[in-house]
């Protein structure tokens, strides 16, 4: 039988050679062992510079959970606030900015499971650009005082960061209920989280995450802590930022709030995001440290609307519902949870099965519009080989033999 070693490393190096993704770093533990730990390609820098364990990666939409969700339980399970409580009332009030009264009826439990009625997303850089087509004083490509950054020596009015939590304040929402994946609610939350711990979303993210579980290569603003030269690049923006996108957070809702969303603007290498999950899938605790509660994780992981045709629990991402459906594909049991990442990221943990993958690539360098590593579901490919090596069946088959029908 091919090893399940023998089978990733084929996977990583056929991604690479039909150029989905310059490189990839997969990291695989069970039960209490690093089953896999794979290097492969270059970053994708003029370089070429080859993958190796200590480089970070663009976490993307990761920061949903790694950060906001981690923090928004941790505050849960202190008592700061409750899931049904409206976000008129977790809200802090913004002068000049008043919330739109339909989206203030809506819950942080709506928010966290995707069924709030918000947009996917907003391309506030659109108006910026337009403005400083008019104007020619809202970016510089000079470094300025008191200004935002955005990628090297380009930068931004600070008014911007205002401008877009107004935006979103004044979003008119659809019909609660329907399921839409979007990035906005994480705007709102982490104008919540900011305003109920009274710091920063990095500075909580450091204190709250990352020291007391030893994790130095996870953060915010990575060229504050790290070298430009373990970073993975990823897009090269040619409307934007006009610049090849490395160190910085690629997505632009995120840059312009200064590199810390609470959607996006995390960085890590594999062995940190891998050591949260598996504190995750291990109720909360690593190296004697309880993060959070075992019972607030299960509270967070399960289907926040199992009644629905939505499978997300609260803030995580769950197994699609039907065969070769969601971030995980088949692979996975039913209490299995984590996230993916737009950049071409994924961190899945199974609490069940006991064991947690982690894979980093940066498949939109230099092109975000290239789809070949979602089209061949190199991610779920690569979880699904996990699963046989370990002597799983899918969780499909698992229904088929006993007759289970857990979600």
């Amino acid at each position: 039988m091919v090893t399940m070693g023998l089978r990733l490393d084929s996977l990583a190096e056929a991604a690479i050679a039909m150029a989905s993704t310059p490189g990839m770093r997969i990291l695989v533990l069970a039960r209490d062992t690093i089953r896999y730990d794979g290097c492969h390609g270059h970053l994708g820098d003029a370089a070429q510079t080859s993958v190796q364990r200590h480089h970070l990666y663009d976490l993307a939409s990761i920061t949903k959970v790694a950060t906001s969700t981690t923090l928004t339980m941790m505050a849960w399970e202190r008592g700061m606030l409750t899931l049904d409580q409206p976000l008129s009332t977790l809200l802090p009030d913004h002068p000049g900015a008043p919330l739109n009264p339909v989206l203030g009826e809506r819950t942080l439990r709506d928010v966290l499971a995707h069924r709030a009625g918000l947009p996917a997303w907003i391309p506030f850089y659109v108006d910026l650009l337009a403005v400083q087509d008019s104007t020619g004083e809202e970016i510089s490509d000079a470094q300025r005082e008191g200004w935002v950054p955005l990628c090297g020596d380009r930068c931004m009015q600070p008014a911007w960061c205002d401008t877009i939590r107004h935006a979103v304040r004044a979003i008119e929402p659809g019909p609660v209920g329907h399921y839409r994946y979007s990035d906005v609610g994480y705007y709102l939350l982490q104008d919540i989280l900011e305003h109920l711990w009274g710091r920063p979303l990095d500075r909580l993210a450091d204190s709250l995450i990352h020291q007391p579980l030893g994790l130095h290569r996870m953060g915010y603003r990575p060229m504050t802590w790290c070298s430009e030269q373990d970073i993975a690049p990823t897009e090269l923006d040619t409307l934007f930022r006009k610049a090849h996108i490395r160190g910085t957070v690629h997505d632009p809702g995120a840059a312009m709030m200064g590199g810390v969303a609470g959607h996006a603007g995390l960085f890590s290498d594999a062995h940190d995001l891998a050591l949260l999950m598996t504190a995750m899938g291990r109720g909360g605790h690593w190296g004697g440290v309880q993060l959070v509660e075992a019972t607030t994780i299960e509270a967070f992981a399960q289907r926040a609307f199992p009644d629905e045709e939505n499978r997300r629990g609260m803030g995580w991402d769950k197994p699609g519902l039907a065969p070769d459906e969601g971030a995980s594909g088949n692979a996975g049991s039913w209490r299995s949870f984590g996230h993916s990442g737009f950049t071409g990221t994924l961190a899945w943990t199974d609490p069940e099965r006991d064991w947690t993958v982690v894979i980093l690539g940066n498949r939109i360098c230099p092109d975000s519009e290239n789809r070949t590593y979602i089209d061949e579901d190199i991610r779920t490919k690569a979880l699904v080989i996990v699963e046989e090596a370990l002597g799983h069946n899918s969780r499909f088959a698992d229904v088929e033999n006993n007759g289970s029908t857990e979600r």
